[in-house]
């Protein structure tokens, strides 16, 4: 016995299903049957049934109960009447060539006239026909009607035509099962609709044969409704779907066409029509020779129905248009022909209904309206469509309703604006889909097309990357002289990098060296050559690629300085002053107004025969004779020998390193024989060649500067102490208020001074290892005493040793360490009184040293604050000078006279910056002579081994050293360590030695 799926119950307007099982209402949301398949049949659905009502007696019957069995009560003489009564073989009539308009419906087949009973009696007496599939086999009938011209004749052999002559059952009680093999074999659920279209047939064996037929299983056999739907309502798609591959046909149904009913006992011939009351039966029967194997249909006759069967029987009947009917209840033929007109899909512009219209949202959720077309156009109808009571518009009141439905109306205004890109698929159309679908192939051929190119990219820039990284190595092995200098060669010829690669290693293997030096490299070459000689710069060209010493001779920045074989000419002065600041002259101009300190110092040099002192005697060599008289007068006497050298030199007062260094201007041999005032006739040549020079117009020179030479500071006195300050000058004010200061100056106010690092370091301890020692305060500080106060203060031996070796006066660093120490020693609370007191007169003394070397030493203190300490040391010191008349005990008086003139040249220096310069800095450690010594340090690393030079040389090498300054000061990175001197923290003092 063949089963088929149970049906699914429609759900209401609000979307609402009833279950068949548990007569429950499942609310099912916006996935329609899905949920509702979900709750039926489940563990709670059976229980609810369960603990229902006991079942009646109708819902426990089993399919059989269905089908009435014959009745039995009749005699054998009325059976075998009744079988007499059946009229002999009738044959088909022939399909015929041209379709008629109308077409008459086929007599059912097969029936056997004992089973049907007499006139007004059926199987199932008790039971009327299902209405419901009556007028399901009405629609199909009309809807056969309308098939177009195209749709074939049904054959014998057909599909259909197979079902149609199948017959009815032998036994009533399997109606269903016989009915149900045939319909599974045509309108199985296996089968799809297309195909299911491509077996629709007309005629008598086509699709009007069919529905006769299956009528009479519903009206003879009472089978149920619910068991034929689902493959009627194929069977109305199938048709539907030829309908609208063709043309539209009105059919008309003619009298003729009609099959005569023969006459019967109980009434005479009639045509059965579709309004009529009659049933047409038909049955199927073996041909009389048993070697045919055809089936032959036999006409048996027309079953009259009962009165109370008559009206369910019409009331499905197919109504023809243009074919005037009159069906008993006063339908007029406008209502006949009325249908709803239902909603159709407007699409914007470049649009079709059909494509926009979202068909799945259908599958997805449950929609109270259907969808068809119609020669294009989508066409959207309630569920519950209507052919009666249209509006104007030709909507019935179910499509009317669905104007009202929200989720209606938001599909028809995502049809007419469009959806979103970001909505569910459910909601978009076919075309939104199609276009979605490219785009998104579209995107992915962009991403699959710019990965490929990637690859690309990165396999190409994997190789640059090698290159770099070659590079990179090659640039890092140090073997590459000038490297900086390859790479812009590179740059400028806008190499690629494998052509920087080949010229690196190139460069490395020495096959190839660049050219075109900067001026940094022609500076470099400059100053190895003016520091270390030729052989040294020789070395650096081979070593780091710089020019040779033949490239820059020619970039010389100063001409030699001009040395005086006598005593110096205002003339020479002057053009050695134009070597040393011409390359200076734009830096000056925008300095405005500057001081400058001149500075006077000598350096040992070898003896020759280059100085002029002596009165009447000629140096020019005119012949042997003036050789052979210059030689007798040498062993007489007359003639000296110069083994000193006088160096005069400016340094400015100023900030600038390329400034600040010394500039020499004046070489000049010496004796050591000529006098205070030849000194000093010198001095005032040298003041006269600066003020007469354009290149220091704007210089004033404030102080003249000496190491403390004995010679020197007598002609110092002579130039500075012409006369007392001008109550006049502008630096008068600042200074009067001072009442113990010296105001004894020279010419243009200006004063002498003293090296800080002579006066206030080596001085002192040379005067500290006197063996007399000082008196201090009527104490007497010998070596040895200040030797047991420093062990006792916890010093090592060695440390005191070495701060106290008489034999190095020149070490400035080991100066200030000794009086470091002295300063640093703690107060004595307990001991023998003259143990204190000398340990006090010892912490006098260096109280006094400290304040003197403080100011020049200590980075932190302001100008005040070194004023503050300089004028405290004086103070001091004249108080220890004339206590107890200690006088030369106490220092030598030439010391303190020159410790004084320091302290006295600071404070008038500092006057006058604030008259000329009161905006700028003013760095007292500039004064003195430190940076005159610094250039002796240079010069005496260009000597090397030559202990000393003669008085031509050594003007070539102080051009030299002045060069090298200058170079320096340009590049100070590259003397860092060993610059000027300058300010410095005393907790980590170092100082440049200057011997």
């Amino acid at each position: 016995m063949s089963t088929t799926a149970p049906s699914i119950p429609k759900p209401d307007d609000n979307g609402v299903y009833t279950c068949d099982i548990c007569r429950m209402k499942v609310r099912v949301g916006n996935r329609g049957s899905k949920n509702f398949l979900q709750h039926r049949g489940l563990l709670g659905c059976l229980k609810v049934a369960k603990t229902s009502s006991a079942p009646s007696t109708s819902q426990t019957k089993t399919l059989h109960s269905y089908f009435t069995k014959v009745t039995q009560g009749g005699t054998s003489s009325e059976q075998s009447q009744a079988r007499n009564s059946v009229a002999s073989k009738a044959a088909l009539p022939k399909v015929l060539p041209q379709r008629s308009p109308f077409l008459a419906p086929l007599p059912t087949p097969g029936l056997p006239h004992g089973h049907l009973g007499g006139p007004g009696t059926s199987v199932r007496p008790e039971q009327c026909p299902d209405a419901r599939t009556l007028a399901l086999l009405a629609n199909i009938t009309h809807a056969a009607l309308e098939l177009p011209p195209q749709v074939p004749l049904a054959e014998e052999h057909d599909n259909m035509a197979r079902v149609v002559l199948a017959g009815g059952p032998e036994d009533p009680s399997e109606a269903w099962e016989h009915l149900d093999r045939g319909l599974n074999r045509l309108l199985g659920f296996d089968i799809d609709i297309e195909k299911l279209a491509q077996r629709v047939r007309c005629r008598p064996l086509g699709v009007e044969g069919l529905t006769q037929y299956v009528r009479s299983f519903v009206v003879d056999y009472g089978v149920a409704v619910g068991l034929l739907e689902g493959k009627l309502e194929r069977l109305s798609k199938a048709i539907e779907l030829v309908k609208r591959r063709g043309t539209h046909t009105t059919a008309s149904i003619s009298p003729n066409l009609l099959p005569k009913v023969p006459p019967t006992e109980d009434g005479p011939e009639t045509t059965d029509t579709p309004s009529s009351p009659g049933h047409l039966l038909w049955s199927r029967s073996r041909s009389a020779n048993t070697n045919d194997d055809d089936d032959d249909i036999k006409y048996i006759g027309t079953l009259p129905l009962s009165a109370p069967q008559l009206p369910t029987l019409l009331s499905p009947l197919i109504v023809v248009p243009g074919l005037p009917v009159n069906n008993g209840q006063g339908v007029s033929k406008a209502r006949q022909e009325a249908r709803c007109k239902r909603h159709v899909v407007s699409a914007p512009h470049g649009q079709t209904g059909i494509g926009a219209y979202p068909f799945l949202l259908h599958v997805e959720e449950h929609t109270p309206w259907e969808f068809s077309s119609n020669c294009g156009t989508l066409l959207l109808h309630a569920c519950k469509c209507e052919n009666r009571d249209l509006d104007e518009n030709g909507l019935c009141q179910p499509c009317r309703a669905l104007l009202s439905n929200l989720k209606f109306k938001k599909i028809l205004d995502r049809i007419e604006n469009g959806v979103n890109e970001k909505a569910l698929y459910k909601f978009h159309g076919l075309a939104g889909m199609t276009e979605t679908a490219r785009k998104k192939d579209r995107t992915i051929d962009l991403f699959r097309l710019r990965r490929t190119n990637d690859a690309k990219k990165l396999v190409k820039r994997e190789g640059t990357i090698t290159l770099h990284r070659q590079v990179l190595l090659a640039m890092s092995s140090g073997n590459v002289p000038r490297l900086d200098r390859v790479l812009r060669v590179a740059s400028d010829c806008r190499m690629s990098v494998a052509a920087i690669l080949d010229l690196i290693q190139k460069a490395g293997c020495g096959l190839y060296r660049p050219k075109g030096f900067t001026e940094k490299e022609d500076l470099q070459t400059l100053l190895f050559l003016r520091l270390g000689g030729q052989r040294v710069a020789e070395i650096a060209h081979c070593m780091f690629g710089i020019p040779a010493p033949s490239t820059v001779r020619r970039r010389t920045m100063i001409p030699p300085l001009i040395c005086s074989p006598s005593y110096p000419l205002a003339k020479d002065l002057e053009t050695n002053l134009v070597a040393a600041f011409d390359s200076l002259s734009a830096t000056l101009a925008a300095q405005g107004k500057y001081h400058i300190v001149l500075m006077f110092d000598k350096i040992a040099q070898e003896t020759r025969p280059r100085w002029e002192h002596t009165k009447g005697r000629c140096m020019d060599f005119k012949s042997i004779a003036d050789a052979e008289l210059l030689f007798q007068d040498m062993v007489c006497g007359n003639v000296h020998l110069a083994h000193e050298a006088t160096i005069g030199a400016i340094g400015i007062l100023c900030n600038n390193s390329r400034l600040y260094s010394a500039k020499p201007f004046l070489i000049s041999g010496s004796c050591k024989k000529e006098t205070a005032e030849d000194h000093a006739i010198l001095i005032q040549t040298a003041l006269d060649a600066i003020k007469l020079s354009k290149a220091l117009s704007n210089a004033r020179v404030i102080s003249i500067a000496s190491d403390g030479e004995a010679k020197q500071g007598k002609a110092l006195v002579l130039l500075t102490f012409k006369q007392k300050l001008s109550p006049f000058s502008p630096i008068y004010p600042w200074l009067s208020a001072c009442s113990l200061l010296d105001l004894h100056i020279g010419d243009n106010d200006i004063t002498c001074d003293k090296d800080w690092k002579h006066v206030g370091a080596k001085r002192p301890r040379n005067a500290l290892l006197r063996e007399k020692g000082l008196l201090v305060q009527g104490t007497w500080i010998t070596p040895p005493l200040l030797q047991s106060h420093l062990l006792e203060a916890g010093h090592k031996h060695q440390h005191v040793r070495a701060v106290l070796n008489p034999n190095d006066k020149q070490d400035v660093l080991l100066a200030y360490t000794l009086l470091r120490d002295i300063w640093s020693l703690p107060c004595l609370t307990s001991g023998p009184p003259g143990r204190i007191k000398a340990r006090d007169s010892l912490r006098l003394f260096g109280s006094m040293c400290h304040h003197f070397l403080m100011p020049y030493i200590c980075v932190n203190l302001s100008i005040e604050d070194q004023l503050e300490y300089l004028s405290y040391a004086a103070h001091l010191a004249l108080v220890l000078y004339v206590h107890e008349k200690a006088c030369s005990n106490f220092i030598p008086t030439a010391l303190y006279v020159d410790l004084i003139m320091m302290v006295k040249n600071v404070f008038f220096c500092v006057a006058k910056a604030k008259i000329d310069m009161p905006n700028d800095d003013f760095n007292i450690v500039l004064l003195g002579t430190d940076r005159l010594k610094t250039l002796f340090g240079c010069l005496q690393m260009i000597i090397g081994n030559d202990a000393n030079v003669d008085n031509y040389q050594l003007g070539l090498r102080l051009t030299g050293t002045m060069e090298s300054a200058n170079i320096l000061a340009l590049h100070p990175e590259w003397d860092k360590c060993n610059g000027p001197s300058g300010p410095f923290v005393v907790t980590d003092l170092v100082v440049v030695v200057e011997h």
